[in-house]
This record gives C-alpha cells, sequence and structure tokens, in this order.
C-alpha cells in the first residue's frame, strides 16, 4: 500500500497508519518498525519544514497586506466624501411649527428661509359606482365567469383602466377580489373597495383633487362593476400654499417638492388644513462634522496599524529582536510619511488664517506629538463651517491643491496600482506563495516515497526472520545481520538523494 501522507504529517514525523505494514511492530522480529520509519522519516524533513514555516510566514504577511490595503480603502471612502460637493452643501431644515409641517432636504438645496401659508389640504376624490350590481349575491372569490355579477362579462379576456393605468383580467382565473388587488397596486392612486351594504364598488383617490377617471377597453368588466355609468363622482380638492406671500402654489397630495414649489432640495408635508410656518435651511453642520470625524477615524486606524507594524520587538530576555512586517518596506514608510506631510501642508491662494487643516482644529496636536491626528480646537471648526465654509470647501477640494484631493489621488495610487504599495506587495507574496507551494508538494512526494521505500525493506526483513523461524539460531543472526547492513546501506543512499 502506498504511503499518502499530508505535508504536516511527513513535517511531524508521523508516518505511524501511512500503510498496513507499519500499523504495527514487527510481528515475526518484535522490533517497533513503526517508530524508526516515523525517526528516519522526520530526520529527512528538515528541509519540509523550513518550507512550511516559510509558507506560514508569507501567509501572515499577506494577511497584514490585505488589512492595510482594507484601512486605506475606509480611508480613501472618508475622503471621498469630504472632496463631495454634496458633503459640505448639505443642507437641515428648521420649522417654526411642526405641529403643521414638516421638512426635509437633498442634493440641492442652499440656506434660506421660506414663509409658507396653508390654504387648504388635499381631499381625496371619491366615486361611488352603481348599486345592485350582483343583486347581493356577489361572490368576491370565486372566478368572474361564476361571481354572480348581474351583467355577464364577455368576452373571457380583456382591460380596463382607470386614471390612464391599465387593469387586464381573465374571467376564468380572476375574481373580484384579485380586481380590486390589481387596482390597488396599479398605478392609478386608487384605493378601491367592495360594499357589501349597497353591493358597490367604492374607488378612492390616494390624492386630491380631479375626477376618477374609468373605462373600458376590451370587454365590459368595469361597466359590470358599475364604474362606468350610474356612478356618483365627489370630487376632492388639491393642497394649496402660498410661499414668502407668493402665488398660490397646488399640489394634488399633501406633499409639496421641487416641482411644485420650485425651490431646489426642499420638500414639506402639510399636516393642517390651515395655517402657518417658516421654513429655514441651514448648513447641516452637523452633517458635515460627523463626515469629518469618519475621516480622522479612518485615518488614525491606518497610521496606527502602519507604526504597530513598523516596530521592532524584543524578546523577554532581550536576545532577541523581531521586525515588523513594514519595518523595513521602504514603500509603506513613504506612504506614511506622504499622509502626513500631505495633512499639513498649506494650500496656496487661500487666506492665511485658513489655508490648512490646522486652522480649522484639525491636526496633530503639538503639545502631543503623535502620527495620529484630532480635532484638537471643536470651536476653530464650527466657526470654519458656519462662517468661511466656502474657503472650506477649496482647502478639502481644490482640484490641484485641496488637501483631501491630494489624499485621495495617493491612497487611490496606493491600493490601485500596479505599482502602489498594496499591489506591488501583494503581487511578490503570492509568486513567492506559488513558489512555495510547488516545493513542498515536491517534498511531500519524495518524502512518501522514502517512506514507502523503508516500509518495504522492513517487510523485507520481516519476511525474511519469519521463514528462518524454524531454524538455528546461528542462521538467524546471519540473516539479521546481512538485513541490517542492506537497510543501513539503503537509508543512507536515500538521505543522499
Amino acid at each position: 500500500m502506498s504511503s499518502n501522507l499530508t505535508a504536516a504529517q511527513l513535517a511531524a514525523g508521523t508516518t505511524t497508519g501511512s500503510s498496513s505494514l507499519t500499523s504495527v511492530p514487527g510481528l515475526a522480529s518484535g522490533i517497533n518498525t513503526a517508530a524508526i520509519v516515523s525517526s528516519l522519516e522526520y530526520a529527512q524533513a528538515a528541509n519540509l519544514r523550513a518550507l512550511l514555516a516559510q509558507q506560514t510566514s508569507a501567509q501572515n504577511l499577506q494577511t497584514t497586506y490585505n488589512t492595510l490595503s482594507t484601512k486605506l480603502h475606509t480611508l480613501l471612502d472618508a475622503v471621498n466624501t469630504l472632496t463631495d460637493p454634496n458633503t459640505l452643501a448639505a443642507t437641515v431644515a428648521t420649522v417654526s411649527n411642526p405641529t403643521v409641517l414638516s421638512a426635509t432636504t437633498s442634493a440641492g438645496s442652499s440656506q434660506g428661509v421660506y414663509d409658507v401659508n396653508i390654504i387648504q389640504s388635499s381631499t381625496p376624490s371619491k366615486l361611488m359606482g352603481a348599486q345592485s350590481i350582483s343583486g347581493g349575491s356577489l361572490n368576491l372569490s370565486n372566478p368572474l365567469s361564476s361571481a354572480g355579477l348581474t351583467t355577464a362579462v364577455a368576452p373571457s379576456t380583456g382591460s380596463f383602466t382607470i386614471n390612464g393605468a391599465s387593469i387586464s383580467y381573465d374571467t376564468t382565473a380572476d375574481s373580484v377580489s384579485s380586481i380590486i388587488a390589481k387596482i390597488n397596486n396599479s398605478a392609478a392612486g386608487i384605493t378601491a373597495t367592495y360594499d357589501a351594504g349597497a353591493d358597490r364598488m367604492i374607488l378612492n383617490s390616494n390624492g386630491g383633487g380631479g375626477a376618477i377617471t374609468v373605462s373600458d377597453v376590451t370587454g365590459n368588466l368595469a361597466a359590470a362593476l358599475g364604474l362606468t355609468a350610474g356612478f356618483t363622482m365627489t370630487a376632492g380638492q388639491s393642497a394649496q400654499v402660498s410661499i414668502n406671500g407668493g402665488s398660490p402654489v397646488s399640489s394634488s397630495d399633501n406633499i409639496f417638492t421641487t416641482a411644485e414649489t420650485g425651490i431646489p432640495g426642499l420638500s414639506f408635508t402639510i399636516s393642517q388644513s390651515s395655517g402657518s410656518a417658516q421654513i429655514s435651511l441651514a448648513t447641516d453642520t452637523a452633517s458635515i462634522k460627523s463626515s469629518i470625524s469618519s475621516f480622522v477615524t479612518a485615518y488614525n486606524d491606518v497610521m496606527n496599524y502602519i507604526s504597530t507594524n513598523s516596530a521592532i520587538t524584543t524578546s523577554s530576555d532581550g536576545t532577541t529582536t523581531t521586525a515588523g512586517a513594514f519595518t523595513y518596506d521602504s514603500s509603506v514608510q513613504s506612504l506614511a510619511s506622504s499622509l502626513q506631510q500631505t495633512l499639513s501642508q498649506e494650500v496656496s491662494g487661500l487666506p492665511a488664517s485658513l489655508n490648512n487643516l490646522a486652522e480649522m482644529g484639525i491636526g496633530t496636536n503639538t503639545n502631543v506629538p503623535s502620527a495620529t491626528i484630532s480635532i484638537f480646537d471643536a470651536t476653530k471648526l464650527a466657526n470654519a463651517l458656519n462662517n468661511n465654509l466656502g474657503t472650506v470647501k477649496s482647502l478639502f477640494s481644490d482640484v490641484t491643491n485641496g488637501v483631501m484631493s491630494q489624499l485621495s489621488s495617493m491612497v487611490f495610487a496606493a491600493t490601485t496600482n500596479s505599482s502602489g504599495v498594496i499591489q506591488s506587495a501583494t503581487s511578490n507574496i503570492t509568486d513567492q506563495l506559488s513558489n512555495l507551494s510547488s516545493s513542498i508538494d515536491s517534498q511531500t512526494q519524495y518524502l512518501n516515497t522514502y517512506v514507502d521505500s523503508l516500509n518495504a525493506e522492513f517487510q523485507n526483513m520481516e519476511s525474511v526472520i519469519a521463514s528462518y523461524n524454524s531454524s538455528g539460531v546461528s542462521q538467524i543472526l546471519t540473516s539479521l545481520m546481512n538485513m541490517s547492513s542492506a537497510i543501513t546501506s539503503t537509508s543512507s543512499s536515500s538521505s543522499t538523494g
């Protein structure tokens, strides 16, 4: 039986059970041949153990660079958020009387104050269908063909429209309940119900204003349901407001968006039929500060990780020093240095009072030298965001000199370019692991063959001893001496191979 031991088993000298011959001591000689094979193989596996150690080291190094890559990508996301025009342009709406309306802002909004006077809220339109569409025997679950409608529906398939939305049906498959569901799920903006007391359909608009229109396209289902004749229509009304004393603005529902008001990025919903409120749009400094804090956290995470993996550690007895994964990687050290320099540089063309991050309270605290940064002056930051937002935008995202723009380009190159820190390192490690894997496979194959050879020799020895069990002692001893010489010779030749 051929051995099929793994590299880990061979490196540990675990050859017991590699074949049926070594699972028990020698039957004829009483010698523990399994222990002898394991000992001889272990001595031969020194190279394999060295290769496996190198493989583990390379895999750990690969994990370290992959983790750095993840942290750099997080930093890149945080930096790009601060270069996004929408981040620094974000506004927040404050309503003076939230009992009458609520407001939200989105991209494109700008600072401003709007006095809103509610003229009227929207009320829904209602179509009450003709009564007695089944004589009181309508079965909502049966197929339309057997639901009990007074007017037979023909042909078996057809369609009708409500407010222009098409509803198709099949009288053998659809029921009144499924038709109601189709209406409610359509783009008609209608909620349909069945009034069992009056035996009629009722359609309520989800918004306000405008008549509800119903017509058959093919077939006569809408007519059979009493929706095209004999119905009663109660028209609703649209909501109306005036803004800053201007002309009335209408909305089919109670929601006013840019489409109705013309105010970019502002949407408000009225909740009363009358009343007034003032909507104030101001810079969302809390949101901007949150984005800056996320950047600080991501930056520090990168710098701390590089620092930790660049340290040289000393053993407890002081006899051994171990370098970190990045200690001698000049590319990683250069990246860390460049990140620090970019954060501290001044942006030309801006006033001296706000031409670098430190002037807005962001950077390394001069009293505590460190590779990490913080928002060390919240007052400076608040003043910059409240009074000099335009300058802050240039400081962050000027295409040529902006701090965040430069950081974005730097981190993107480090993580993406083939010659960048991450791609270059991981590519080299991948090649190294591939070569190690090939060498380990070769050593594993060689050692399995070596184990098979030893097992075969010991089997031969046991056979010889067994054949001489009935012979004299001198003959047995002579045979043992001959076999011992043969094994020693074979083992020596295997070691040199």
